[in-house]
């Protein structure tokens, strides 16, 4: 029997409460941004150390953070860059490996660009400046300036670099999908929108009380691709009607929806005020974006779920547990719905200085009666074995702010 395995029984699921509450910020969302150039700089720089040095040297940098700038809509089909857009890149990375010298500013600066660029299309680079405030200070000198590879503990004994809870779960219920698919179907699956005069900073909330559904959608207008006011109404009621149908193709008519896309021209002090950006997303509109404000792992905000506390972009993909388990514990969680046909929740925790996989604790639980510690043992210490997490997150990108395969 295992000493860190702990099964319970999962009683209270969103889907059977009267009230579920689930949120979602797009792709495009300030805060999704530096969620994701956080995670970007640290694939980047983890790929240049495997090529370069044969391992990841340390690094965190799970404190970027977007400063918006100032761009003004003149009128429709009609915008003008103001005030750039400030990348504040903090945190702490490996400046050297021995003798040689690592260009951590030119890493850090190819890697927002490419990200930004994919995520906002109509973004230039002269539209950003870079405030570098990386550093590369430690209680011990060679933490981040290895001399070799022995000044790298954890390749002899991974072990977890701080103390930390991760939570993840599945299957996601019918409000978690709708509200992840109704962006997946705005936003497209490739680098353009789906509709050319919409950008990409999507955030949609969504609302069950019994039966009923209400999804409130923000969703910017281009204005180099929005002629005029009629143009503007007329696109919204068309997309009001097209999101609708697409949504009760997602859930079923035994739910009734009522949809409802940019909701702040209601206001009593605006009227007819319309939602129109000229690059896409509100950080060109002053908004700031800041890791771990935005979506859990998963792309969700479920209000009645369990979650982690963990910023996990941006920290070290080798043994950083909050960044580690925030990919294990929602894809084991997968695994384990799928092996046994239930509801799965996981939660991990690991303490600072102790053994990482496993982790010192794993509380799993099921809706399936059947499942006992005997059980479901072995296939969780088989899976957390041959689980490649680091290629899984630096290589294939799989904590990228993306669409989630559902």
């Amino acid at each position: 029997m295992s000493d860190y395995l702990i099964l319970d029984k999962l009683t209270d699921l969103p889907s059977k409460r009267y009230l579920e509450i689930v949120e979602r910020k797009g792709l495009g969302h300030p805060d999704t941004l530096a969620d994701g150039l956080a995670e970007a700089i640290s694939n980047t720089y983890s790929k240049y150390c495997l090529n370069n040095f044969g391992a990841i040297l340390h690094h965190n940098v799970d404190k970027t953070m977007i400063i918006g700038g100032q761009f003004h809509s003149t009128s429709y089909e009609q915008a003008e860059m103001i005030e750039p857009i400030k990348i504040v890149l903090n945190g702490r990375m490996s400046t050297s490996f021995g003798d040689k010298q690592i260009d951590i500013k030119s890493i850090q600066e190819s890697a927002v660009k490419e990200y930004l660029f994919a995520r906002i299309p109509l973004l230039k680079s002269s539209d950003l400046i870079f405030l570098h405030h990386t550093n590369n200070y430690a209680r011990y000198h060679e933490w981040f300036h290895p001399r070799s590879l022995d000044d790298l503990p954890e390749l002899k004994n991974l072990y977890a670099a701080d103390t930390s809870t991760s939570v993840g779960y599945w299957p996601l219920s019918p409000v978690e999908r709708l509200t992840l698919l109704l962006e997946q179907y705005i936003n497209g699956v490739d680098k353009n929108p789906k509709f050319n005069y919409l950008g990409f900073d999507v955030k949609i909330m969504t609302i069950r009380s019994g039966s009923d559904i209400s999804v409130t959608i923000a969703v910017p207008f281009i204005s180099k691709n929005t002629p005029s006011a009629e143009y503007y109404f007329e696109k919204k009621k068309e997309l009001t009607k097209e999101l609708l149908e697409y949504a009760y193709s997602v859930v079923g008519h035994s739910f009734k929806i009522i949809l409802e896309i940019n909701t702040q021209e209601k206001a009593a002090f605006a009227p007819k005020r319309v939602y129109m950006l000229a690059i896409g997303s509100c950080i060109e509109a002053g908004e700031e974006g800041v890791v771990g404000r935005g979506n859990q792992t998963n792309g969700l905000i479920s209000t009645f779920r369990p979650h982690s506390m963990e910023a996990a972009y941006g920290k070290n993909p080798v043994y950083h547990s909050g960044k580690v388990y925030g990919y294990l514990t929602r894809e084991l969680a997968k695994s384990i719905s799928e092996k046994f046909d239930c509801e799965c929740t996981v939660f991990s925790l690991c303490r600072n200085g102790e053994k990482l996989i496993p982790p010192t604790k794993l509380f799993i639980q099921t809706n399936n009666t059947k499942i006992d510690i005997k059980t479901i043992n072995p296939f969780i210490n088989q899976w957390l074995e041959k689980t490649d997490y680091i290629k899984e997150i630096v290589e294939n990108g799989k904590l990228l702010p993306t669409f989630i395969n559902i």
